[in-house]
């Protein structure tokens, strides 16, 4: 195969752009040159260039769509990393199909389930924290009514207490005996 020239019709244009008329290159010669007259404004290549240039960029398909899958998989990293709290397998899973994607020349495939991942990420922290906050909730409101009960108790031992020693004082008054323990069936039945 003889070397591209570097004065090609091709040279004008950016990596990106190439690889865009190349993806483009799949319908016929015709329909090619009428989206590349559109997209680029320019006259398209003859038809013998365009079939040398379309059997050049064949040749570097592969090793392109391995650097876009290496690049895509660089970004898939650095954004699981970031997000952190998904399994390592669910993260290999995402990184599989986004690589696929861009391998297929679908790189809008891979950033969208790289998108996906992201949201299930944060669908799952969200969750996580509702739920912790749920549970600490619920202590509290069982600290709450473990406090109250034991107040309860000390207010009425207090109180039992009391009515006892006032019992104990008020002994051989028949009618203050009486007040003391109808007090203190109120604060049984209370308790009970």
């Amino acid at each position: 195969m003889p070397k591209r020239r570097i004065d090609s019709w091709d040279t004008a244009l950016s990596e990106e752009e190439r690889w865009k008329a190349y993806d483009q290159a799949r319908f016929k010669y015709h329909a090619w040159a009428a989206w590349f007259r559109d997209e680029f404004g320019t006259e398209p290549p003859s038809r013998s260039a365009f079939y040398r240039w379309k059997k050049a960029m064949r040749e570097d398909e592969s090793a392109h769509r391995i650097e876009a899958a290496l690049s895509e998989r660089a970004n898939v990293q650095r954004m699981m990393s970031e997000v952190g709290d998904i399994s390592p397998e669910l993260q290999y899973a995402w990184m599989a199909m986004a690589q696929d994607s861009t391998l297929q020349g679908d790189v809008k495939g891979g950033e969208k389930y790289l998108r996906m991942a992201l949201a299930l990420s944060e669908d799952r922290r969200k969750a996580e924290r509702d739920d912790i906050k749920r549970q600490a909730e619920g202590r509290a409101q069982e600290q709450l009514e473990l406090d109250k009960r034991e107040f309860a108790q000390k207010l009425r031992s207090g109180i039992e207490k009391g009515l006892q020693a006032l019992f104990e004082q008020v002994a051989g008054n028949d009618q203050a005996e009486k007040l003391v323990l109808k007090l203190q069936g109120i604060v049984g039945e209370k308790a009970a």
